[in-house]
């Protein structure tokens, strides 16, 4: 146990949803992923079209199985305020025939232990690159073209 939790208190429960969230990527069990879940959850995620009601992440794991047959998913490390967990974690499939990993971060809001909301934060940029080469992988902004004596303050006004 970590020197910052002590016996008792309410990391102890996010420890527990921790190791649970982990056990169910481990297994990629839809029973373990839905006991994770409040009932009225929802999951907003960067590659989802808008908010997937916690009812239908079985349809999303199928999906995801299915796309990336050898998906893994690596807990990289945690941390807990109140009922909000923090998940670092870092994925790996194969896509196209190459191998293919991408980090990200987890923000879970539990409601009684369960997942009331997981926002998930991550660069899509490379898994989409890899599922279809088309997509434009140039940069949003050419440092080499922004101006060598550039304002040295934010502020719009003096």
């Amino acid at each position: 146990m970590d020197a910052r939790h002590t016996p008792g208190d309410r990391t102890d429960g996010a420890e527990r949803f921790v190791r649970a969230f982990e056990s169910a990527w481990k297994h990629r069990s839809s029973d373990a992923f839905r006991d994770l879940w409040h009932p009225n959850g929802v999951l907003l995620h960067p590659t989802l079209s808008g908010p997937l009601p916690g009812s239908r992440l079985a349809a999303l794991n199928a999906h995801n199985l299915a796309l990336l047959p050898d998906l893994t998913w690596s807990l990289l490390c945690w941390a807990s305020s109140g009922d909000t967990v923090f998940l670092e974690w870092e994925c790996k499939a194969t896509v196209g025939g190459r191998p293919l990993q991408w980090r990200g971060v987890d923000k879970v809001t539990l409601v009684g232990g369960k997942i009331a909301e997981e926002v998930v934060y991550c660069d899509t940029l490379p898994l989409r690159a890899a599922l279809d080469p088309t997509v434009d992988r140039g940069a949003l902004v050419d440092v080499e073209t922004l101006p060598a004596d550039a304002p040295t303050s934010y502020d719009a006004k003096k």
